[in-house]
């Protein structure tokens, strides 16, 4: 019992100090938690978050694709790869983008569709469809996971905002990709 919790408190630990900015010590309670329990998929989701906010795209992608090896149904980490893999935009990304986006797409698609995805379903189909090219479905798509958000929950426009605003940064070719953040932050207003 105290190493399961032991266990539970690692990973809460790991996540409240990259919440809280300390990124490099959730980094170590994310890895010594996986040592203890390595197949857990969102630990690995978690630790590739850490690494994101530290802006370590490689690392960050490796810790998804563990995640995502894991558990094969994870939205949240093939989202990830791939939304990653357009930031850093290497030929190797665009490769792993060819044979992961349309398996995101059909993931996040199919959640939506069987009432599992809310409005964050949505946001993540927007995000795929702008990496893929659709600007104008991604601006309505976009639109509509606004209108499913809740009022109170400005934060989740400033999270949305925060994945397209490293996106431009580390891959402003992105066709699009100013129109949508102007889109968020017009929601934001």
């Amino acid at each position: 019992m105290a190493k399961e919790f032991s266990k539970k408190y690692l990973k809460a630990r790991a996540l409240s100090l990259v919440r809280s900015g300390e990124i490099e010590a959730g980094i170590e309670k994310y890895k010594q938690y996986l040592g203890l329990n390595p197949e857990d998929d969102d630990a690995w989701a978690g630790l590739g978050g850490a690494y994101r906010r530290k802006g370590d795209i490689g690392q960050a992608i490796e810790s998804y694709e563990k995640a995502f090896n894991i558990n094969e149904q994870s939205t949240y980490s093939l989202v990830n790869i791939v939304s990653l893999g357009a930031a850093r935009n290497w030929e190797q990304d665009q490769a792993k983008r060819r044979v992961y986006l349309p398996k995101a797409i059909r993931l996040v698609k199919e959640d939506i569709e069987t009432g599992e995805g809310d409005y964050w379903s949505w946001y993540d189909l927007a995000t795929l469809q702008l990496i893929q090219g659709d600007v104008e479905e991604a601006v309505r798509t976009f639109n509509y996971a606004a209108d499913l958000t809740p009022a109170t929950a400005k934060e989740k426009f400033r999270s949305v905002l925060s994945n397209l605003n490293f996106l431009k940064e580390h891959n402003p070719s992105i066709e699009g990709i100013s129109v949508v953040i102007e889109v968020i932050n017009q929601h934001l207003s």
